[in-house]
């Protein structure tokens, strides 16, 4: 239960950022997917370009090997920075919203509480937040989830009775 409360709440923070949310989502799925295709590539200039000698064949997937690592580098930067904005930005809305909490709070409050305390909630505990939930949490978790299904579909395509 107390998952969806967390969810719930990290949701307002990042409700206005949907779109680069979506964007960085289909850069991380692109990362997945690229990792996928290269190792099973590997199978396919082994088996089809080399051993049979199909020099032809050999140079066109490593071409497209080529043009898909420049790709992988372009949508990758694009990903880091649009992580790191979206960190940035969830990171500045969790501090305004702890901002207005704290000037809505009894002056009784203020006498328990050392300045140093709240000087700390407001740096520190937030941006450990933004460390854990925005760059260690969605995006990391995402990456390796995505990385497990393609692993998984190739590993079908390769051989489905081992796959089993």
């Amino acid at each position: 239960m107390e998952l969806i409360w967390f969810f719930k709440t990290l949701n307002k923070y990042i409700a206005d950022y949907k779109w680069q949310f979506i964007l960085l989502f289909i850069c991380l799925i692109f990362d997945a997917a690229f990792d996928s295709v290269f190792r099973a590539s590997l199978k396919f200039i082994i088996d089809a370009a080399i051993v049979p000698q199909n020099y032809g064949l050999l140079i066109f997937i490593l071409s497209l090997l080529v043009v898909g690592a420049i790709l992988y580098i372009c949508i990758g930067v694009l990903g880091l920075s649009l992580g790191a904005r979206l960190g940035i930005l969830i990171t500045n809305n969790i501090r305004y919203s702890l901002f207005e909490h704290l000037q809505n709070l009894s002056m009784e409050f203020f006498g328990r509480r050392s300045a140093g305390d709240i000087v700390k909630c407001l740096m520190s505990d937030t941006q450990k937040v933004e460390n854990g939930v925005i760059t260690m949490g969605l995006t990391v978790v995402t990456l390796e989830l995505c990385n497990l299904l393609f692993s998984l579909i190739f590993l079908f395509l390769l051989n489905w009775q081992l796959a089993l």
